[in-house]
């Protein structure tokens, strides 16, 4: 292969890992089940808070991503603006054409 088209790959892949994060999140949480309650990695409720103002968001993108509308909304009302939201970043990073420079790196 070509040493500069390996330079732009790797380039390439690094200016857009955010969006390769926000495209791994919306997978992992499209595949498990929102109905099953397992471990969270909420702070507050490890600490045996009641109140968290994020919970249920991962369980309503779940639900969305299986089309349950409803049960989305009521899990958090947030959830769908959120995966709006995530997709259109991604397409704004996967838009913009940064400086391919190796120095970035």
């Amino acid at each position: 292969m070509n040493k500069e088209l390996i330079k732009y790959s790797l380039s390439w892949l690094w200016h857009r890992k955010e969006a390769f994060i926000w495209i791994g999140a919306l997978i992992f949480l499209g595949l498990s089940d929102p109905a099953c309650h397992h471990y969270t990695l909420c702070p507050f409720n490890n600490l045996g808070m009641d109140f968290c103002p994020g919970c249920g968001l991962g369980r309503s993108v779940g639900f969305l991503f299986r089309l349950d509308l409803k049960s989305s909304f009521l899990s958090h009302p947030l959830g769908i603006p959120a995966v709006i939201l995530l997709v259109y970043r991604c397409t704004i990073i996967f838009r913009k054409s940064p400086s391919y420079e190796l120095s970035t790196l």
